[in-house]
């Protein structure tokens, strides 16, 4: 604004009203000299108000982009400041901690979430405090991290963290229930005969072989029980190898409730099964191998045409001798002792 008030109030009321600046018209001219540079620093001033108001369009454009982009990722994310006060978050973590729509709000500080989600029961009741401070302490250390979190609902969700390059910390969660029990299942029919839903031998002999070298290191028994069903071959060509199936699933489950849950017990091939009992003499193995014996010879199979097939077992008992022996050491006195069994005419109990 150009004047020729050079009044205070006058120069005052100019700027309330929007002038950028003001100049006295001085009567001698002089003022001209002064008007192009105060103009031409004016319109610079309004050129960096134009790029700033530009400027701040764009973030609050990239910053809406940004969180489309959060609101529409399955993950749920959150980013913390240095202090672990909330930045930013996606409503897909409201969901999978079960958290109220109005709870999670930019300021709030990750010690609230974290005590929210323990009365959620989201870390157990006796050791809430502790698994608390736990996660706390991960986002405290500003390193990257990764850990499951399963939830009381039977939900796992992974947790991973890790820190920005301006300081902040930013972690990631992800429910990965489905993937556990797919690994589960996976996992489980790796190692499970398919038939009997016990240990195959692949699985039965890793288990052993942990346990034999447990029993060599602090000098503790341990026996194997080699067991075949006798005559196996004249069930399957009589009534049929569905016959047999359910012959060895009957034999399997009678085992499996006999035994100890830390005995191995597993299916070795055909109608062969194999049992290593740790911490145990040959005395007990014994008396173990006259209770199955006497047990499988009770059983009776229902067959769908009505009637019923019985079976006997002959076993073979074998023991741990020195520490230089390996697991198929033991297998084969016990295997010899089937054999030994088999040819006596069957249905009995033999210890190598």
């Amino acid at each position: 604004m150009v004047s020729g008030s050079s009044e205070l109030a006058v120069a005052v009321e100019a700027m309330k009203i929007g002038a950028s600046d003001y100049v006295i018209k001085e009567t001698d001219g002089s003022y001209l000299d002064l008007l192009p540079r105060t103009i031409s620093r004016v319109l610079n001033h309004v050129r960096l108000m134009e790029d700033k108001k530009r400027a701040g369009e764009r973030i609050a454009e990239q910053a809406q982009t940004i969180q489309g982009v959060l609101d529409n990722m399955d993950p749920g994310i959150t980013l913390f400041d240095t202090d672990l006060n909330l930045v930013s978050y996606n409503d897909r973590i409201l969901e999978l901690f079960e958290l109220p729509e109005d709870f999670l709000e930019v300021g709030i500080p990750l010690i609230d979430i974290l005590n929210r989600m323990g009365k959620n029961g989201d870390f157990g009741v006796e050791e809430s405090k502790e698994a608390i401070t736990t996660h706390l302490d991960f986002f405290k250390s500003g390193e990257a991290f990764a850990l499951d979190h399963e939830r009381l609902t039977g939900r796992v969700i992974e947790v991973r963290g890790g820190p920005m390059p301006g300081g902040e910390f930013i972690a990631t969660y992800t429910d990965i229930t489905d993937r556990i029990r797919m690994e589960d299942e996976l996992r489980r029919l790796a190692t499970t005969d398919p038939l009997t839903g016990v240990n195959n031998r692949r699985r039965y002999t890793e288990t052993s072989e942990r346990e034999l070298t447990r029993c060599i290191r602090y000098e503790h028994p341990l026996c194997v029980l080699m067991l075949d069903a006798d005559h196996f071959k004249a069930i399957n060509d009589t009534h049929g190898h569905e016959a047999g199936d359910r012959v060895l699933v009957a034999l399997a489950k009678a085992c499996m409730h006999e035994l100890r849950d830390v005995d191995v017990f597993g299916r070795f091939g055909g109608e062969e099964f194999t049992i290593t009992l740790h911490e145990t003499s040959i005395d007990i193995a014994m008396d173990v191998a006259e209770r199955l014996w006497q047990l499988l010879s009770e059983i009776i199979v229902p067959l769908d045409d009505g009637s019923n097939v019985t079976f006997s077992v002959s076993i073979g008992v074998s023991q741990l001798m020195n520490s230089k022996e390996t697991l198929s050491d033991i297998l084969n006195r016990a295997d010899g002792a089937l054999y030994t069994a088999k040819e006596g005419g069957r249905n009995q109990v033999v210890v190598a």
